[in-house]
């Protein structure tokens, strides 16, 4: 739970808190190098750690506490401007060792400590190095071919990711890896389409600006392909994605749950209608789908007996009272194109619409035996 409180109080509590394993102080403005020093020394059993948007802390303060904590798996370090080349240089390979998911999203860090990460962190699992600017394509295809036999969950920030680091995930970790998401991933050509096909365990699979990826090559690739065990698809300002590749996708998708298809201009109703048939959706964004109709939105309305949220933002040709009927009759959330919640116009509803809201909280905790580390520490994506 977040409180409100002072440093004295923090200490106190970990004080009072000897057996202590998972502590998140994502954003906690109280956390400096005193109260961090005094939580090493109260909480020596530490599993799990969230630093995640701190910035009060020194390099080598935070240097001791990790190596204080040689239990720790699951560390969080997200935009602390202590995670630098020089923390990772002199992190002892013993703690390196034992972590199992980092988050080291943007922090100030570069190929150096890629390369650290690649030969010291044989169990890593999961890692976030997104919005990492100082990172190279060939250090990210490194950090893959070393460690694509344990990796499960990759987020990567694709400003200036090429082809190669696609073809390094579809050739290292086709046999394990369960989630992959990528930023602004324009870099990327049909080159890489026949890596990312192969990664067919994927539950979760988030692009952004594909720019550089056409329909056809897009369409070709799917064709035959399967992700049998995708649940969760974010598809984000993908030029590329069509009628045809939407249909695509739906047919070799069966267990989909979460599907973003945020600002995929090119859809229409012919292929959009096709997410009716997927019966197992719980949450569906068509953000920006400028024509989409109510002929759509009634199939899903009709046919998708799970749906719990539909957002349709900037969506102009559904009307309001298709909605509002809809509403009434199922009971499910729907943002309307100002982003109101449809029956009560008083609530803009910002928890859907926030970068930091996770759909993957709707999923069925049964449907989904692979708990990202991330979420699990409050990481955004």
């Amino acid at each position: 739970h977040r409180v409100a409180a002072s440093a004295s109080f923090l200490m106190a509590l970990a004080i009072r808190s000897p057996h202590l394993q998972h502590l998140r102080l994502s954003g906690c403005r109280l956390v400096s190098d005193r109260p961090l020093h005094r939580l090493t020394e109260a909480c020596p059993h530490l599993m799990a750690l969230d630093l995640g948007f701190t910035s009060t802390i020194s390099v080598p303060m935070l240097l001791r506490a990790l190596t204080a904590w040689p239990r720790l798996r699951d560390l969080c370090l997200e935009d602390c401007s202590a995670a630098s080349d020089d923390l990772f240089m002199k992190l002892p390979r013993e703690f390196l060792e034992g972590l199992e998911t980092l988050n080291i999203a943007c922090c100030p860090i570069g190929d150096i400590t890629l390369a650290i990460i690649a030969r010291s962190c044989p169990r890593l699992r999961a890692i976030n190095i997104d919005h990492v600017p100082a990172v190279s394509s060939a250090g990210e295809a490194e950090l893959v071919r070393l460690l694509g036999p344990t990796l499960r969950e990759v987020r990567l920030d694709g400003a200036d990711l090429f082809d190669e680091v696609m073809i390094s995930l579809g050739t290292h970790c086709a046999g394990t890896l369960e989630t992959l998401s990528i930023s602004f991933c324009e870099q990327l050509t049909d080159a890489c389409l026949p890596a990312l096909v192969r990664l067919a365990r994927l539950r979760t699979l988030r692009l952004r600006k594909t720019d550089g990826i056409s329909e056809a090559a897009l369409h070709t690739a799917l064709c035959g392909a399967a992700f049998p065990h995708l649940q969760r698809l974010e598809l984000i300002e993908c030029v590329a994605v069509s009628d045809e590749v939407l249909s695509l996708l739906v047919e070799g998708s069966p267990r989909l749950q979460i599907i973003v298809l945020a600002w995929c201009w090119h859809l229409t109703d012919a292929g959009l209608v096709r997410l009716a048939s997927c019966r197992e959706l719980v949450f569906v964004d068509l953000t920006g789908i400028k024509s989409v109709t109510d002929a759509t939105i009634h199939a899903m309305a009709d046919n998708l007996g799970r749906l719990k949220v539909l957002i349709l933002k900037q969506c102009n040709y559904v009307t309001d009272q298709l909605l509002l009927d809809i509403v009434v009759r199922r009971g499910f959330v729907i943002l309307d194109y100002y982003g109101q919640r449809v029956g009560d116009e008083s609530e803009a509803w910002e928890e859907y619409l926030s970068p930091a809201f996770d759909p993957g909280v709707l999923l069925d905790s049964a449907a989904a035996p692979f708990a990202a580390p991330f979420a699990a520490l409050a990481a955004a994506d």
